[in-house]
C-alpha cells in the first residue's frame, strides 16, 4: 500500500529522518519553559545546532557530488528537498498501483 511504502521510506531515508530529528528538537525547544540566561550556554547549543547541521550538509552535498558525477541526467537524486522526493515517490507509487489495477 502507499502508506506502507511511504512508512518505510520515512523510516529509511536519511534526510527524512534528520528533517523529523530537526522538527522534534524544534517542538521540544518551543515546549521549553526556561532558557539559560547564561550567554555561554546559550553560545554552546547554537554552535551544537549549527555544527549538527553543517556536518549533515556537507554529507548531503558530497553524497550529490557522488551521484551527479554518476548521472548525466537530472535524477531524483539531485532534488534536494526531502519532502518533494517523497512526495514524487508517492505520485510514482500511486501511478503504478493505478496501471496494476488498470
Amino acid at each position: 500500500s502507499l502508506k506502507k511504502l511511504h512508512d518505510q521510506r520515512m523510516n529509511q531515508e536519511q534526510d527524512l529522518l534528520d528533517l523529523q530529528f530537526d522538527i522534534e528538537e524544534i517542538r521540544k525547544s518551543r515546549a521549553r519553559k526556561e532558557v539559560s540566561l547564561n550567554y555561554d550556554v546559550r553560545k554552546k547549543e547554537q554552535e551544537d545546532l549549527e555544527q549538527r547541521r553543517a556536518a549533515r550538509v556537507k554529507v548531503g552535498a558530497s553524497l550529490s557530488e557522488l551521484e551527479a558525477s554518476k548521472v548525466k541526467d537530472r535524477s531524483l537524486d539531485d532534488i534536494k528537498d526531502p519532502y518533494l522526493k517523497e512526495s514524487i515517490r508517492l505520485l510514482a507509487d500511486q501511478i503504478q498501483a493505478a496501471r496494476k489495477k488498470g
